[in-house]
């Protein structure tokens, strides 16, 4: 079964002034509100500069009690993170305009360009609709986002000052409704609308949703309240908006529009049976906006307008109109195992269907994270009661170690018997939390971000029950909070979920045969020249041009297979591929073994050299099976938000197994032969074979869609996405950096072993130190890219990585004895950048390519690399030859070079994308 997806949302009730609501929001959710500050600065490269400029502009339109709220927000923010109220007031700013400047930057570009030249690799999105009858009224609506966004709040907001309360379902650090419901029944959902074309600064539509639910008790003052601060000269801001706006109380909704400066109002269609219905995505509709041919090729539209036609489909064969209806669109995957961008419920990578709500006029529904799974979990929605939204379940009193009340602390709520939960909230002034709307069950309370103490509290699902929090931590509460760390951690592996069935032993497999096969990936390099000089006798003088065309002749046998065979993972399932990959390497060695002592008798040096061609060739379109299969199960075991993480892990595991390889390899050689070399190969591919057959597991079946996967079926994907492409160009000019290190040293040491007085099987031995020394590096590289994507995006990564490596290529082009030992700062540099090159296309293929079609993208991506192996190698050969290595090291250079300025001239859109 899968990991529990969150059971419920933070429930709590604020109440006072707008004041006192926005400090009670920062101190009970600092850290949620300074996420997204982080969010625009990395992702968007949006600046506290920017911020400011945009809301001076819009400030005249925002209303007071709003920037009342801000205001206490970010200063309670201040003081509990001890950070510069400047700081704090761009949080917050983020929140709540981050997307209009995201919006209008983009509306920039496009002005500059006159085209439009973003376009989403996996588009987010929202889809809302509704039946109206005499009778009754339910509305609906799902929301789409990354990953990272399942989970919310639930928040009533009681203001003393006379306005309307109402429920916000919706992130804590807004101000603004994208969600909601006030006490007079009347109930706004929001999505995006588009396009805005000629938007200008103004109000954001969420803070007027706000503004209608606080003041507002019918459907027709609410529309007057948008369309009065347009005649009254205000607007709204960069990102078009579509409200459904509906009245319980009147049995009553409508579809409102809003632009920059318009704003149009669509009554319900009829439907059957006197039902009418709304229903929507994310474009406007044409009357009001249409979508120019540019904006219809985007990805972003194309599953907008896809989803609204599922959605009217769907809502044209309802027989019946009611909430269970409602929940049966929103798990809608149109007969597939799992929803893509066009179905109801999405399962993406970059992202998913994270929140599903349902209104009546009594009760409101939701679902966190993917509506399907949850469902499949809790049998059933969440549901609140309109009468009484928020109900008490325990009450937690926290003291301080003299006994005085510990105001302000921050509690952390688990279970070990109601799944899915798991909540935090702070204490008030005299020390209080009551944590709100909880199943029946045994709840642990905590203290402090690392848990060290832990009470137990039970509540029966009716009474209030309550906890407390005092003194010294016992024995007893220090060995719960253990517990609690321990179950907190038993769904993870290395910081990935563990869904889908798996366990922590099939991540470990699977590391294990990463090793494996990239401990092969490894020996090519160093195993081919000692094997053509010291066991099939070729001349030195044309070892290097000889021992690149072997090489240049497996990577036109890989160019030919990667993709059908990624693509033959996606239908056959990962492991069998995985599998015969391992045992066609085990056959392919043991010919290496046999067949010098078969045939050399009657063979001459160009027989011998023949075989071992065509094994060469086998056994690296094999490993590619093996590698390019590893690398989508890899994607199938980790979930959407890991992905990048899942990666960064597998190159990891790369890393170490070169590290093994490079010592095991050249240490077997030095001491017991060329051969025994590929007797450890044999050894190691038959592990593999094992390991792959009665072991390692498949996370999902092979879905019909999957079944029917080609190869060309990357292209359109490959047409619409930059990001794709510029993974594609990286694979192609930089995945043959680490070969300067591996292949062409050892080919440098060996052609030039005479010369300093060396044979040609010891000379590898004299340069494995810098080859180890950028295993090493290349692997505690690795994690610090994979935080880099996350916190200054992947493009920025890759350029940075790319930019390492030159430079180590530049030091190569000076050095002129390979067994120096100046050429480890070369090598340092070079596995440095490499570990970049490596890790970024992979986590954007995978981020970016359907779950389907993964092995495909990941074979097209495996395909890059040897294409640009044919013309390094061949090249380089030559270079290595007729010039020097310094030759060579410069034209790596150039090849590098190539990725820089395609990252620099697509930069604005490749950050956007990805």
């Amino acid at each position: 079964m899968d990991k529990p997806v969150i059971r419920q949302y933070t429930t709590l009730e604020l109440s006072g002034s707008w004041e006192d609501i926005g400090r009670a929001q920062a101190r009970n959710f600092p850290d949620e509100i300074m996420q997204s500050r982080a969010l625009f600065r990395m992702i968007f490269g949006i600046t506290e500069k920017d911020f400011t400029a945009y809301y001076e502009q819009i400030r005249r339109f925002v209303p007071a009690n709003v920037q009342t709220q801000m205001d206490a927000m970010a200063e309670e923010l201040a003081k509990i993170k001890k950070i510069p109220l400047k700081k704090a007031t761009e949080a917050v700013m983020a929140w709540n305009i981050g997307y209009d400047i995201v919006q209008k930057q983009k509306d920039d570009r496009i002005a500059k360009r006159q085209r439009f030249i973003k376009d989403e690799g996996e588009p987010a999105g929202c889809s809302a609709w509704a039946f109206v009858s005499d009778e009754s009224l339910i509305m609906a609506h799902i929301t789409d986002a990354p990953p990272q966004a399942e989970g919310g709040t639930l928040i009533h907001f009681k203001p003393n000052t006379g306005e309307i309360g109402y429920l916000s379902f919706f992130a804590p650090g807004n101000v603004g409704v994208g969600l909601g419901i006030n006490e007079e029944k009347l109930c706004i959902t929001y999505n995006v609308g588009r396009p805005n074309r000629g938007a200008e600064a103004g109000l954001p539509g969420l803070i007027m949703a706000r503004e209608a639910l606080t003041r507002c008790t019918t459907v027709d003052d609410a529309v007057a309240l948008f369309r009065e601060h347009l005649d009254a000269g205000g607007s709204f801001a960069h990102q078009g908006v579509r409200f459904l706006i509906g009245s319980f109380k009147e049995n009553k909704a409508v579809d409102l529009q809003l632009r920059s400066r318009e704003m149009q109002v669509s009554q319900p269609k009829p439907l059957r049976d006197g039902v009418s219905y709304l229903a929507f995505t994310n474009h406007f509709e044409p009357e009001f906006a249409t979508l120019n041919a540019a904006e219809r090729n985007e990805n972003a539209n194309i599953s907008s307008l896809k989803r609204r036609e599922r959605l009217e489909e769907m809502l044209q064969e309802s027989t019946h109109f009611d909430v269970a209806r409602c929940f049966e669109i929103a798990t809608d995957h149109n007969g597939m195992d799992e929803g893509n961008n066009n179905t109801l419920c999405r399962h993406g990578t970059a992202s998913i269907s994270v929140i599903v709500n349902v209104f009546t006029a009594d009760t409101a529904y939701y679902t966190v994270g993917q509506t399907c799974k949850y469902i499949e979990q809790y049998g059933a929605p969440k549901e609140v009661s309109l009468a009484r939204p928020v109900i008490p379940a325990l009450e937690v009193s926290a003291k301080d170690g003299a006994g005085a009340p510990a105001k302000y602390q921050k509690l952390y709520l688990h279970s070990f018997d109601v799944k899915g939960t798991a909540d935090t909230l702070a204490t008030d002034a005299q020390g209080l939390a009551v944590f709100n709307n909880l199943e029946a069950g045994t709840y642990i309370i905590g203290t402090g971000k690392k848990g060290k103490r832990a009470v137990k509290a039970n509540y029966d699902g009716v009474n209030l029950s309550r906890a407390v929090v005092a003194g010294k931590p016992t024995p007893q509460e220090k060995k719960l909070a253990k517990a609690v760390r321990k179950d907190q951690k038993a769904g993870k592996f290395l910081g990935l979920d563990i869904t889908g069935g798996l366990r922590k032993l099939d991540f470990r497999l699977l590391l294990i045969t990463i090793m494996l096969s990239m401990m092969f990936s490894a020996a090519n390099s160093v195993l081919i020249s000692p094997y053509l000089s010291g066991v099939i006798g070729l001349p030195s003088d044309s070892l290097g041009k000889t021992s690149t065309l072997m090489t240049n002749v497996a990577q036109i046998s890989m160019l030919f297979f990667a993709g059908y065979t990624g693509a033959l993972s996606d239908r056959m399932g990962r492991k069998k591929v995985i599998a015969i990959g391992f045992l066609l390497i085990a056959l392919a060695n043991i010919v290496f073994v046999v067949a010098p002592g078969i045939f050399g008798a009657v063979l001459p040096v160009a027989g011998l050299l023949a075989i071992a061609v065509v094994m060469r060739s086998v056994s690296g379109v094999s490993n590619q099976m093996a590698n390019s299969s590893l690398m989508a199960l890899m994607s199938d075991y980790t979930t959407a938000k890991d992905k990048s993480q899942g990666m960064t892990l597998y190159s990891m595991a790369s890393g170490i197994s070169a590290i093994l390889a490079n010592g095991v390899y050249t240490s077997v050689m030095a001491q017991m032969g060329v051969l025994a070399g590929f007797v450890v190969s044999i050894i190691v591919a038959l592990s593999g074979l094992t390991i792959s057959v009665f072991l390692l597991r498949n996370n999902q079946k092979t879905s019909e869609a999957a079944k029917k996967t080609r190869f060309k079926d990357i292209l359109p994907i490959l047409k619409r996405s930059k990001a794709m492409k510029a993974s594609y160009l990286a694979a192609f000019c930089t995945r043959t950096d680490i070969m300067v290190i591996t292949a062409m040293l050892v080919i440098w040491a060996t052609k030039s072993a005479a010369e300093y007085g060396l044979t040609a099987a010891t000379a590898p031995s004299r340069v494995v130190l810098p080859i180890i020394l950028s295993s090493i590096v290349s692997l505690f590289a690795f994690p610090i890219f994979g935080i880099m994507m996350d916190r200054i995006g992947k493009i920025r990564t890759l350029k940075i990585s790319t930019l390492i490596a030159m430079a180590g290529f530049l030091l190569i082009a000076l050095t002129k004895n390979p067994f120096s030992p100046i050429m480890l700062l070369p090598a340092v540099l070079i596995s440095i950048g490499f570990a970049g090159e490596t890790l970024v296309p992979n986590a954007i293929v995978t981020q970016v390519a359907p779950r389907d079609k993964t092995g495909a993208a990941v074979g097209g991506l495996n395909m890059m690399q040897p294409i640009g192996m044919i013309l390094f190698m061949a090249v380089g050969g030559i270079l290595l030859d007729a010039v020097g290595m310094w030759a060579v090291a410069l034209f790596k250079l150039s090849m590098n070079l190539i990725v820089v300025a395609y990252l620099e001239i697509n930069k604005a859109s490749l950050s956007a994308e990805v």
